[in-house]
């Protein structure tokens, strides 16, 4: 029995000191974790000052969005150096815990479940993993948030103690916990992915590498566990923008009946689709517990009108009715002229519909959004109603009423006798055109960088600020000569420059060349070149003239025309006008489409653009491939190969987007 008790004794006091080593190993791993990353943390935290800054301008500021180097240049004039550890305190609090927890509670939680299950297999990695990470993430909620709302208000005042009275008696204590569950989601996800792959590969290159412990070791591991980690967490990224619906009672029961429903419907691929920039900035501004404004919306539903992303702007659109702001008539602009430039008509349609059902009145370029919209898919019928209507409302027709009209009779199919002789009636009946509502349309589209040519979708919308190129009185010859030009009506066009000429007026350079684009498509080579020569005696050409020439000659492929286009490239290059990747892509392409001759023009292409650096686009590079393979050139030829080699890196990094 004595033995027994002594034994017992020794079993007791044994157990006692591996507990009390467990708890000092836990504490050093807390401790050093936190330290290095409050470290990294200070290192970094004007990075994530300008972050938020650049959330800030979309959540308030109108007009055009700055960069981080501006944000940086102005952040540090007005308001000092200082200003970029704002909220320091916080996020140090924030580091200390969240890296502390989410590393340090990783190896005791290894250790507890080996003493309860005698394993430390993938799976205990996996749960020690994502508990660390969600617990980390739950706790520290509140340091963000708390460090976004200081960063943020930097003419406040306050510091971390008032801000927090503040918030409380605002928002209330839940304001702390915004976002809370996406992020721990994420977190856990992320924490285990990373961790416990890190540990499987460092287990498994001690045991069949000849690699030891040490610096090799760990750089070879991380950099797997981070890759896995990517992989892992992408998934999860778009499940939680959906389930951001959701939230407000609009989407997916769940975060596994969202990724269901999306790889159903979208394919698996679409879950590592890449989120388009404006919806991470969203998505970032809802977990720091930033409330958008309605200029917020206003910005981003810009954004998407640039980027042509209907679906993104409805998708704001949405959000900014369930924050309780209903849209305004600017709003709806931009949303009819996005679905103009995605030639969706009865979704513009719709949205003017909408706006009579919430008592939006609409303006003069409200009709005029809704004129071009329709006139993108040729409904002419639409776009005589619309005229019809601002008629009725008293509102006079100006020079984009007639260009949307011109429009509506070059995209109207099929193509008759008809659309020509419209286009020059209209361009007659736009001499005696009015403004409608001058003096309050534009006032929000200039404070948002939009120029009316844009919100109108007018073909010369890239060009409103090169004056030297365009003649911005002359829209109605603009959208006129264009639709010439993808008519390839040389009669209309000349037509139309005599009606120029009669009213004394010259033509600019984007007449100039659409006009040489339309002699090249209706084969008429020498009207091309003499407009071109006519143009350049006395006035600078733009590049993208040039490029346009250089293709229209192309047309054909015939023997003068693929000279004439290897003259302009050499005197391209003697003006010191370049090619950037577009247009070296656009011209290497048409080039490539030569089945005879001597590939010269294709082969000048491309050493022009090897020459400055510039890689191809795909379609171009396997066109140019695909035509030096058809020749009769030896197979270790040092441009078949070098092309090759480019073609194949290209499939590499793009092919499967291609394929999307």
């Amino acid at each position: 029995m004595a033995a027994t008790k002594e034994e017992t004794k020794n079993n007791t006091s044994a157990s006692s000191g591996v507990n009390e080593k467990d708890v000092k190993y836990a504490i050093y791993q807390f401790s050093t974790s936190g330290a290095a990353v409050a470290v990294a943390t200070s290192c970094t935290h004007p990075l994530d000052v300008l972050k938020v800054r650049l959330q800030m301008q979309l959540a308030g500021q109108r007009g055009p969005l700055i960069g981080m180097g501006e944000t940086f240049v102005r952040l540090v004039k007005v308001e000092g150096p200082g200003a970029l550890y704002l909220g320091l305190a916080p996020a140090l609090a924030r580091s200390v815990l969240y890296g502390g927890l989410r590393l340090g509670l990783y190896e005791p939680c290894k250790y507890i479940c080996d003493w309860m299950f005698d394993s430390t297999n993938i799976i205990v990695k996996i749960a020690s993993g994502a508990f660390s990470g969600a617990f980390a993430t739950a706790l520290t909620n509140p340091t963000e948030v708390l460090k976004v709302r200081l960063q943020m208000n930097s003419n406040s005042g306050r510091g971390p103690i008032r801000e927090i009275q503040q918030m409380i008696a605002k928002d209330g204590i839940g304001s702390f916990w915004k976002g809370v569950g996406p992020a721990m989601a994420r977190a856990s996800t992320l924490t285990a992915s990373q961790l416990a792959t890190y540990d499987e590969t460092k287990q498994a290159l001690l045991k069949w590498t000849p690699l030891e412990e040490g610096f090799h070791l760990h750089l070879i591991s991380s950099g797997v566990a981070g890759t896995v980690g990517t992989l892992v967490t992408a998934p999860v990224d778009i499940v939680k923008t959906r389930l951001m619906l959701q939230q407000r009672g609009k989407g997916y029961k769940s975060g596994f009946h969202s990724a269901y429903q999306v790889a159903c419907t979208e394919g698996i691929r679409a879950l590592y689709k890449g989120n388009f920039l404006l919806r991470d900035v969203y998505d970032d501004m809802m977990l720091d517990g930033v409330q958008p404004l309605r200029d917020t919306f206003h910005s981003l539903i810009v954004g998407t009108m640039k980027g042509s992303r209907l679906q993104d702007a409805f998708f704001f659109r949405d959000e900014m009715k369930a924050n309780g702001l209903p849209p305004d008539v600017n709003l709806y602009n931009f949303l009819i002229s996005t679905c103009g430039k995605c030639r969706n008509s009865d979704a513009a349609i719709k949205l003017f519909e909408e706006m009579k059902v919430f008592g939006v009145k609409p303006k003069g370029e409200t009709y005029i959004c809704l004129l071009n919209a329709c006139a993108a898919t040729g409904r002419t019928d639409q776009v005589s109603s619309i005229i019809s209507d601002m008629t009725a409302a008293g509102l006079g027709l100006n020079k984009f009423c007639y260009a949307g009209l011109i429009s509506a009779y070059k995209n109207k199919l099929p193509t008759t006798d008809e659309t020509l002789a419209k286009i020059i009636e209209y361009v007659k009946q736009s001499k005696g055109w009015t403004s409608p509502d001058a003096s309050s349309d534009g006032g929000e589209n200039v404070m948002m960088n939009v120029s009316e040519e844009e919100l109108y979708n007018m073909p010369t919308a890239d060009f409103v600020h090169r004056k030297a190129f365009l003649n911005r009185g002359l829209t109605i010859y603009h959208v006129a000569v264009h639709a010439c030009a993808e008519l390839r009506s040389k009669e209309t066009l000349e037509a139309l420059l005599d009606m120029l000429n009669q009213e004394g007026r010259n033509y600019d350079g984007y007449i100039a060349t659409q006009a040489i684009r339309c002699y090249f498509h209706c084969g008429d080579i020498d009207s091309a070149v003499k407009m071109f020569e006519e143009y350049t005696s006395s006035r600078t050409p733009a590049a993208e003239m040039f490029t346009t020439f250089i293709e229209g000659a192309m047309v054909g492929y015939t023997p003068r025309g693929m000279k004439i286009a290897q003259d302009a490239l050499e005197q391209m290059n003697a003006k010191g006008l370049f090619l950037n990747p577009k247009m070296g892509s656009d011209l290497l392409l048409a080039a490539a489409g030569e089945k005879e001759g001597g590939y010269t023009t294709a082969n000048f292409i491309w050493d022009i653009l090897q020459h400055r650096n510039i890689t191809p686009y795909l379609p171009a590079v396997e066109a140019y491939y695909k035509g030096l393979k058809e020749r009769e050139i030896p197979a270790d030829d040092p441009r078949l190969l070098h092309v090759g080699r480019t073609y194949d890196n290209l499939l590499v990094r793009f092919a499967g987007r291609r394929n999307n």
